[in-house]
């Protein structure tokens, strides 16, 4: 992996990140009723009875509100630990950039490899999903 120094930009986003990463923490105490107000439906499997790849995901948003970490990852494991990711790195851009006044420089392009293992996260998610509404997953 290779750095580069922070831009001005950089701190722009690591602001707005964290700002971010707080409202959604402020937002726990009214999830449930956010969740409920919104109707959540998902139209894939509305319509043919298929869950999409993010189906479980505002259960699993909503164990993380309530800290039932277990029943967030069965949910959705990809979206309960991106979720958590989405948090923590707001919570931490700032003081990473505060301190390291660097940033890993991203290729505008992923190589192969990692587009593979996306493609394979993503499709090994859908997967448990799918299994789990079928009755075969855990």
């Amino acid at each position: 992996m290779s750095w580069r120094p922070a831009r001005r930009a950089d701190a722009a986003l690591a602001t707005a990140w964290a700002a971010a990463a707080l409202a959604v923490l402020a937002a726990r105490p009214w999830a449930a009723a956010l969740a409920a107000a919104a109707g959540a439906v998902c139209p894939l499997r509305h319509l043919t009875g298929l869950p999409c790849a993010t189906c479980g995901g505002t259960r699993a948003a909503l164990a993380l509100a309530e800290g039932r970490w277990p029943d967030a990852l069965a949910a959705n494991p990809l979206l309960a630990a991106l979720a958590v990711a989405f948090v923590a790195g707001g919570l931490l851009a700032p003081v990473w950039l505060a301190a390291a006044r660097r940033v890993p420089a991203v290729p505008r392009v992923l190589a192969w490899p990692w587009r593979l293992a996306l493609a394979g996260a993503l499709a090994g998610n859908w997967l448990y999903v799918a299994l789990r509404a079928a009755g075969a997953g855990p």
